[in-house]
């Protein structure tokens, strides 16, 4: 991620941020956001100097999140805050936009005072994963707000546990983002034990949402050949065809996709090239490679240069050519 500086000018705050290589405009998710479909997210211009790519952001009549909490806000003006947060997420999520490209770093959130809605900056830009992720700026969140007394101990700690996704119900749940909205519903209007509905959650979650049953699960691999895959707690990375919904798994360190039989994802379209792309993993995270194909390979509607491994992400959208996958992580 490019380097981003902070610059307070008679009220008015800019964020400004220079791109570095390999980082480019994601135009799909930059075009969205200049429809100003999302309350929460701040507006940003793109401004182009030579081989230079520099995003800014004026922030007008908001405060910095730290100095917000530095004031007293009670557990409802929290949770309410927190549901107008998730709501922007759940839309984020819909649209198919990343939203590990949330700038989350406290010193660039802010609270529209007015509103109390948390505002913050969306980078349009592929191949870019903030250090703060949802999920640990929402753990932070509880933490910066001192003046939770200790009636509020058992919710504090019902959060955090929710949030860090404990094992419960011999799964280590993974987090989500519908799953933390039921539990700010259950916090606000203390109605069961948060904990009960996150073992009811876990027991939903195990299974596939069309009904297939759990233990164990039996996908079609790409060569066809029937494979059958128990839960446990490693990660497992799939491509799911948008047209049919079978699901490919990603296996070893290269996954190769193709026209040729002996790629992993054998793709038989009239657009994909032989050797067309591949994903590589290293450290536990996912990179794209287009090899050179004829027609292209695309994340979330934006080329990829030929060569160059793009990290990609849970929910990404991938176009080999014209056949469309979405690729996801699950434990």
């Amino acid at each position: 991620m490019g380097k981003i500086t902070l610059k307070n000018k008679n009220g008015i705050i800019k964020a400004i941020n220079k791109l570095s290589y390999p980082e480019m405009i994601n135009e799909y998710v930059y075009k969205i956001e200049k429809m100003n479909k999302y309350s929460g997210i701040l507006p940003i211009d793109v401004v182009i100097k030579g081989k230079c790519t520099i995003i800014q952001c004026n922030v007008y009549g908001m405060i910095g999140i730290q100095q917000y909490f530095a004031e007293s806000v009670s557990k409802r003006d929290f949770i309410s805050m927190l549901r107008l947060f998730i709501d922007n997420l759940k839309k984020l999520e819909r649209d198919k936009i990343n939203i590990d490209n949330l700038e989350l770093d406290e010193k660039y959130v802010f609270i529209n005072s007015k509103t109390r809605e948390i505002n913050c900056i969306l980078w349009p830009v592929v191949n870019n994963k903030r250090e703060n992720s949802p999920k640990e700026f929402l753990r932070k969140l509880v933490l910066l707000n001192e003046s939770f007394g200790k009636e509020n101990e058992s919710f504090i700690k019902e959060y955090i546990n929710y949030v860090d996704a404990l094992p419960i119900y011999s799964v280590n749940l993974p987090f989500s983002i519908n799953g933390f909205s039921k539990m700010l519903d259950l916090a606000l209007e203390n109605k069961k034990s948060v904990e009960i509905e996150h073992r009811k959650e876990a027991k939903d979650r195990i299974q596939d949402k069309n009904n297939i049953e759990y233990n164990p699960l039996t996908i079609i691999h790409s060569n066809k050949e029937s494979v059958e895959k128990t839960m446990d707690n490693k990660l497992i990375a799939c491509l799911t065809n948008i047209k049919n919904g079978t699901k490919s798994f990603i296996e070893g360190d290269c996954y190769e996709i193709g026209t040729d039989i002996e790629n992993d994802l054998c793709l038989t379209g009239k657009f994909i090239s032989r050797n067309h792309a591949k994903i590589i993993v290293e450290n536990g995270k996912y990179y794209l490679i287009d090899c050179n194909s004829k027609n292209g390979t695309f994340i979330n509607s934006v080329r990829i240069p030929v060569g160059n491994p793009v990290e990609i992400f849970n929910n990404s959208e991938i176009y080999f050519a014209d056949e469309c996958f979405i690729f996801t992580v699950e434990r």
